[in-house]
């Protein structure tokens, strides 16, 4: 488990409390040494967090993040392998990141949200750190990884994944998340041009599986919503209204919001405006129609509205959006 991952190990063999750590921080200063001021941090995050270490911890170094990856990738900010005793615990808020923590063996708890998960053998949990939370070991001994991470997507991911109002997941030792994460580890160590994209990648790889594995067992799509789907992707350009979409689904309008925005993660509203929006761009990029053609073509019947939604979604004009001046052009 995790050949070929390089790791500075830490002794913690007496429990170190965060007063006792910030009186000798040298012993850390590599886990930190893309920060400006490991000084500043400290003190800084002395405000938001509380712990005591006890045990063993092998942390990965940290490799420069750059302004392009914090603003369109994701990307990790610390992994750790943590054999913790019973005086083991972390409390924290306030903190600008995702956590993704996995058991190996022993137990511990988490607390968050008014919650309280017991972890064990083969089980993890996938928490918003900007939320009180707390998570200590349970018993003698806790063995297990703690994955930081943040980037553009993140909070997407996490929504997504806490919409049951779960937080926990279980995969078993032999399953998907050991050999993503080790993988995921490697494209961080390895010297590449393209090592940013690729830890991007495999990470959105591990976040995705997470996500299809905690919804394996729910209700499968009805017919309705994917046969409705269809409907207003063939007829976007026409005037849709919701009235007239539940009528075609057989569904009240309420009840098709609902299921409809479950399924797809769009109300039909969002939806539709969505795919108006797609194609107004491919025709700005691809055509020299005047704007008010493409409000028609694209199905919106008032030119003003067409504008002023535009903007919304993309930050641009359509005008701005065809000269290449907008976001992402």
């Amino acid at each position: 488990m995790f050949d070929h991952i390089h790791f500075m190990d830490f002794d913690f063999s007496i429990p170190t409390t965060f007063e006792e750590l910030e009186k000798n921080k040298e012993r850390l200063r590599p886990i930190y040494q893309n920060m400006d001021d490991y000084s500043a941090y400290l003190k800084n995050d002395r405000k938001n967090v509380t712990f005591t270490l006890e045990g063993e911890s092998r942390t990965i170094g940290l490799v420069p993040i750059s302004s392009f990856a914090e603003s369109h990738l994701l990307y990790i900010q610390v992994f750790s392998l943590m054999n913790t005793g019973k005086h083991f615990n972390t409390r924290r808020k306030n903190y600008s990141s995702y956590l993704l923590l996995y058991t190996y063996e022993g137990n511990g708890i988490l607390e968050y949200e008014n919650k309280k998960y017991e972890m064990s053998k083969g089980m993890g949990f996938f928490i918003d750190c900007r939320k009180p939370h707390s998570y200590y070991t349970n018993g003698a001994a806790w063995f297990h990884s703690v994955l930081h991470f943040n980037g553009k997507t993140a909070s997407w991911f996490y929504k997504r994944f806490n919409e049951s109002g779960s937080v926990n997941f279980y995969c078993p030792i032999d399953g998907f998340y050991q050999s993503e994460l080790e993988q995921l580890l490697k494209g961080y160590q390895e010297i590449s041009p393209y090592r940013e994209f690729e830890v991007s990648m495999k990470l959105e790889s591990l976040l995705m599986k997470l996500l299809k594995d905690k919804n394996k067992d729910s209700q499968a799509i009805p017919d309705y919503i994917k046969y409705l789907q269809r409907y207003m992707e063939s007829n976007f350009t026409n005037q849709l209204t919701l009235d007239g979409l539940s009528s075609f689904a057989g569904v009240s309008k309420f009840h098709l919001s609902r299921e409809f925005k479950k399924y797809t993660g769009y109300s039909p509203n969002a939806y539709l405006i969505e795919l108006r929006i797609s194609k107004a761009k491919l025709l700005l990029s691809n055509s020299s129609l005047p704007i008010y053609k493409i409000s028609e073509l694209s199905g919106f019947m008032n030119e003003v509205n067409f504008i002023n939604l535009f903007k919304s979604r993309t930050g641009a004009t359509p005008t701005a959006y065809r000269g290449g001046t907008g976001p992402g052009k």
